[in-house]
């Protein structure tokens, strides 16, 4: 196995803010191959700050760290780190199952495996996230700390669904991973009664991080077109 073959981990941890600073100056940083010291990373001083070290997530001590990005929330009260770094790609699994994947609504994702077994994951917890945070969008009522508590509700549920496809992977001995991705989506959106919340279901957000928990596993994950991975049939008006 090459050396450069190399599969991107991203690892995060959220911490008090070090220094006081003002509000309106905060703004995400990213520091491209950034000097370590075991757990700590450093930021470089500017004008109006000095050097700092932060601490990096427990997964990401100890390796090689290839970027870092620095977002503040709650007015920056809360600074979270994403630290991503490079693990060694293990090699492709030969011979196992197949597995499909749709995205919806009402069932958030659809599981159908070569060898018969299905899994749906519901979607109907996460839709009453997305429309209650539409509705306190609509009325005004919305605060920083309403939107950081919900980018991590919705975060949580796309990373608990993703740990569920990769277990459901390893039961089957699945080799390959078919997330259908199409056009139907943007076409229904005006038959949708739910129309308003199409923009903010994380579609994409499940299908990247089951693409990189896949690739850890050495399961190959690819997007096709949803046609290969339903069972509808257009003769029949689905």
């Amino acid at each position: 196995m090459s050396d450069l073959a190399r599969v991107n981990c991203v690892v995060s941890i959220r911490t008090k803010r070090p220094l006081p600073a003002e509000k309106d100056a905060m703004m995400t940083v990213v520091l491209n191959w950034p000097e370590t010291d075991g757990g700590r990373v450093c930021v470089p001083a500017t004008e109006g700050t000095p050097e700092m070290w932060l601490p990096l997530p427990e997964l990401a001590k100890g390796r090689r760290i290839t970027a870092v990005q620095i977002c503040p929330f709650q007015n920056g009260d809360i600074w979270e780190i994403n630290a991503r770094y490079r693990l060694p790609e293990p090699p492709h699994r030969i011979g196992g199952e197949v597995l499909g994947i749709d995205f919806g609504v009402e069932n958030f994702a659809t599981l159908a495996c070569s060898n018969g077994k299905t899994l749906i994951i519901d979607g109907r917890r996460l839709k009453s996230i997305l429309r209650g945070d539409y509705k306190r969008r609509q009325r005004g009522n919305y605060s920083v700390r309403d939107e950081y508590r919900h980018r991590c509700r919705v975060e949580d549920y796309v990373c608990k669904s993703a740990s569920v496809v990769l277990d459901f992977c390893k039961k089957n001995d699945v080799r390959s991973v078919l997330i259908g991705k199409g056009n139907t989506v943007s076409k229904l959106r005006n038959q949708c009664r739910v129309c308003s919340l199409w923009p903010d279901f994380p579609f994409d957000a499940l299908f990247h991080r089951v693409q990189e928990l896949c690739q850890r596993e050495g399961i190959r994950a690819e997007a096709v077109n949803e046609t290969y991975t339903s069972k509808a049939s257009f003769l029949d008006n689905d």
